[in-house]
């Protein structure tokens, strides 16, 4: 990732294994991956060579602890349709199929959307 698209006040925040900026993206995406992860400016390591996910400070969330595809890395894992919560495609069909047709997931994003918790 160029600079470009890195706030100037950021450029000196680098993941703590390649020393790649990244753009902020909050705590809520990375809670989808790691729960307990704390407050912070947490960020996205753009570096497809790097294993590093989600980096602050020095915690990192790599490949190995995410449980869907996050950005263009970890390919071995189900492509998320909502990547702030983790939902993938088969968890919608799951949940489809236990509600008469109906998906909750939908709904509770849906909700999130609209409390400010998620862009999806």
């Amino acid at each position: 990732m160029s600079d470009c698209c890195i706030d100037a006040a950021d450029r000196g925040v680098l993941c703590p294994r390649c020393a790649i900026s990244g753009p902020v993206v909050g705590p809520a995406p990375v809670r989808a991956h790691r729960p307990t992860a704390p407050e912070g400016s947490w960020r996205y390591c753009p570096n497809l060579a790097c294993d590093a996910v989600f980096f602050l400070d020095t915690d990192v969330v790599d490949e190995s602890e995410v449980i869907t595809q996050v950005g263009g890395k970890a390919l071995a894992q189900p492509i998320p349709v909502c990547f702030c919560f983790a939902h993938t495609r088969a968890d919608i069909d799951v949940d489809v199929a236990a509600h008469d047709g109906t998906s909750t997931i939908k709904t509770a994003v849906k909700a999130a959307v609209a409390e400010g918790l998620c862009a999806c």
